[in-house]
């Protein structure tokens, strides 16, 4: 018991507190936007007059972002706020040649912000579903995610499989508030009561009592993973869903939402997306090509 105790603490838990400083001390690249984060949506005025007449008037390109979208956008070690979808709006907010206003939103009244006219779009990647196309306007998809479910490691094997999920005659699962994935979680566990939850954090803290699982997405999982080591990744197989991210517009601005459209093709071909995406969904210093972390090597165990 004694060297059992020595080998976890001397080499497990260093590696795993290694993984989180390692996380939580990324910095983004200096993209020169000057930039303002303001932390009470309704610092922000709505305005409803089309994009591109606000952004010449105000100098800046106003986007929502939420807290806990690990690794979309988060808080580092020294305050700032960095990620994906963060450094995706630096760069976006450079092209057009302007600053740079992040205005910080609950997680569920995203959409209401970009359809009441605080921000232009959301930083925050969403997943696409039917429903919300009602409300706000998609720009083209520029990212797939992994549908997973988080787990406490010890239980990892009883959701990595069809056969194991589905044998569980009762189960709570946690997850966020999309009717659309909500419906197809209900058809695919039957048996599963679902629990409506903005984050994984009150999950992954022990303070939800009963909760089996979360349903999330692998690759953001995997980031949650690195600040709760206690917890796992776990792909049902071989039922691999891929999830279509993208940012939310208002729907009557059709000027704006091409502008946007082009702009992704056209960071997509040029490898822009392609370099965030390894800098910080896969956890690798893109330009500098040597391995940082990893989620798909150190955390899903997908490569060597």
């Amino acid at each position: 018991m004694i060297v059992g105790s020595y080998l976890y603490f001397a080499y497990l838990v260093p590696h795993e507190y290694q993984g989180y400083r390692m996380f939580v001390e990324m910095r983004m690249p200096d993209h020169g936007v000057p930039t303002e984060v303001r932390e009470d949506p309704a610092s922000a005025p709505i305005d409803l007059r089309p994009v591109f007449e606000q952004i010449e008037d105000r100098g800046t390109l106003r986007v929502c972002y939420r807290k806990d979208a690990l690794p979309f956008a988060f808080r580092n070690s020294e305050g700032e706020l960095v990620g994906f979808d963060v450094e995706l709006a630096h760069i976006l907010a450079g092209d057009l040649g302007v600053g740079l206003e992040f205005v910080r939103v609950e997680s569920g009244k995203m959409i209401d912000a970009v359809e009441s006219g605080r921000c232009e779009m959301t930083a925050s990647s969403i997943p696409m579903t039917p429903d919300i196309t009602r409300r706000v306007a998609f720009t083209r998809s520029h990212l797939d995610e992994t549908a997973a479910f988080l787990v406490p490691d010890h239980r990892r094997d009883e959701f990595s499989s069809r056969k194991a999920i589905k044998a569980h005659e009762t189960l709570r699962v946690g997850m966020p508030d999309m009717s659309y994935y909500k419906k197809a979680l209900a058809s695919y566990l039957p048996q599963a009561e679902i629990v409506i939850m903005n984050s994984p954090r009150a999950f992954l803290k022990g303070e939800v009592d009963d909760l089996d699982a979360f349903l999330f997405s692998a690759e953001a999982g995997s980031a949650w993973t690195l600040v709760y080591p206690g917890f796992t990744v776990a792909i049902p197989k071989p039922d691999v869903v891929s999830i279509p991210l993208s940012h939310a517009v208002r729907r009557d601005d059709a000027e704006w939402q091409n502008y946007l459209d082009v702009w992704f093709d056209l960071k997509k071909k040029n490898g822009t997306i392609d370099e965030l995406y390894r800098r910080w969904i896969l956890g690798q210093e893109a330009k500098q090509g040597g391995p940082r972390w990893c989620v798909i090597r150190d955390v899903l165990g997908w490569v060597d």
